[in-house]
């Protein structure tokens, strides 16, 4: 469970369970082990976005958008981008730019309409 807390009071903001990931990390074969912890640490944007990855190979963009405590697929309050490897390192932010790491190779996304969502 991934939970956004309020940095002032400590109230929880809103809070995320994540599937269960059992076996090796996406990508991962007898030939290729990166053995990835089971998520990188999260990096925070100004704008509020969360961004972390997962052994299950995705890059996940996190906000709610609404401010109702609960993050919606509805109102794409959960993205996510595919790196098909387990992630490996914490999501790096610059001024319109931001890179994850998989297992695999170098991910980078430049600022599109003022969001970072991989949708």
């Amino acid at each position: 469970m991934l939970t956004a807390l309020d940095a002032q009071t400590g109230a929880q903001r809103w809070a995320l369970n994540f599937s269960d990931w059992y076996g090796p990390s996406a990508g991962d074969s007898t030939r290729l082990q990166c053995i990835p912890d089971s998520w990188t640490n999260p990096a925070i944007g100004g704008d509020g976005i969360v961004y972390i990855g997962g052994e299950d190979g995705l890059s996940y963009a996190l906000q709610d958008k609404n401010d109702n405590g609960v993050l919606e697929d509805s109102h794409a309050e959960i993205t996510s981008f595919n790196m098909s490897f387990g992630a490996q390192g914490s999501p790096a932010i610059a001024p319109d730019l931001l890179a994850t790491t998989s297992c695999r190779g170098l991910h980078v996304f430049l600022q599109f309409e003022g969001s970072y969502a991989f949708n």
